[in-house]
């Protein structure tokens, strides 16, 4: 199965997580081996001025398709 990522919220919560371990329900992995999360590495590079630029351009090209040659 894939790892998923868990906070405790309470030290009674990380020590039931402990029991289920010691029942071979689950395994705890330490931090440093938990996969870190995808980064959202291109999220708002887009700004809106540039974007409203972007939408004119793609409908002046696809009215291109569109003419009898």
């Amino acid at each position: 199965m894939a790892p998923i990522l868990i906070e405790p919220l309470s030290e009674q919560a990380y020590e039931l997580l402990r029991q289920l371990e010691a029942l071979h329900i689950l395994r705890v992995v330490p931090a440093a081996e938990a996969p870190a999360p995808a980064k959202r590495q291109w999220a708002g590079s887009l700004s809106s001025a540039s974007a409203e630029a972007w939408d004119k351009h793609l409908l002046e090209i696809r009215g291109e398709w569109e003419r009898n040659i």
